[in-house]
């Protein structure tokens, strides 16, 4: 009788945590699933003349240390103008195993989104339609600059309509959109993207420098009549609905980036 009555228990026992292994009480896994990190992917969509050196922060953010730091030193050092492409080709993000992070190729070159693939995951900087067509013609020596060239790069569609930049005008407002940065803002931008991405680690100063220098910083724009860029409307369009996320982003985090800035000594 002893025995039976042990036995019994013993069942009893086993039932219980088999019950509470599954409603995750009593579970080994139990705090692991209650404190798990949730993957974050990154898909950058690197728009001409806005912002190269944002290749930079896409490193830092998505890989170990040790291959960070050979990309950025390769990005900081090097005068080729290809030199995104060749560290990608190199360093290859998108294979670096840092623990829920993975960073959605390709990194190099100027690729639209594709959002049956990248939704949810971009991450990108915009720039006045203005200054990047005053900068995309003088660097490439062209006569005449692309419009509509965000647009496109949001929506894919070559020579773009007004309705293509409202369409792509609400993916930036909407969750299509992971992250827009705003070149004329570059700092903030850093600092609001760490906020939001990797808030306990402060950003390298090479994050924070232009690694690839156009007409605002030497004299190759000197040439190049202003008058003679056209007005845009597509981007200009784009370009406002990226300033509103931009700003409604920042407010969100607004404690953060502020504290954040201070504390790294970074101006905004």
């Amino acid at each position: 009788f002893v025995v039976m009555v042990s036995f019994s228990s013993v069942l009893k026992w086993c039932l219980m945590m088999v019950f509470n292994f599954h409603r995750g009480v009593g579970s080994p896994f139990a705090n692991e699933q209650k404190t798990a990190v949730a993957s974050v992917q990154i898909r950058w969509v690197h728009i001409a003349k806005c912002g190269q050196s944002f290749a930079t922060t896409i490193y830092a953010w998505g890989c170990e240390p040790a291959i960070a730091k050979h990309a950025i030193d390769f990005l900081v050092t090097s005068k080729s103008p290809s030199k995104v492409t060749q560290a990608a080709h190199r360093w290859k993000a998108e294979n670096c195993s840092v623990p829920h992070r993975h960073v959605i190729p390709p990194v190099e070159s100027h690729f639209p989104v594709d959002y049956k693939r990248d939704a949810g995951h971009v991450v990108t900087m915009f720039r006045s339609p203005k200054q990047r067509n005053l900068s995309d013609k003088a660097y490439f020596h062209r006569t005449q600059t692309e419009l509509g060239h965000q647009t496109y790069m949001m929506t894919g569609t070559k020579r773009p309509t007004l309705v293509d930049a409202k369409a792509a005008a609400r993916m930036v407002s909407g969750r299509e959109l992971l992250f827009a940065g705003i070149l004329e803002r570059w700092n903030e931008s850093i600092v609001l993207f760490h906020c939001m991405f990797m808030p306990e680690t402060k950003p390298l100063q090479a994050q924070l420098e232009n690694l690839h220098p156009g007409t605002s910083s030497n004299e190759q724009g000197a040439n190049v009549n202003k008058s003679d860029i056209p007005d845009d409307p597509a981007d200009e369009l784009l370009y406002i609905s990226a300033l509103h996320r931009f700003d409604r982003d920042v407010t969100a985090h607004r404690s953060c980036v502020n504290e954040k800035a201070a504390e790294w000594q970074i101006l905004l």
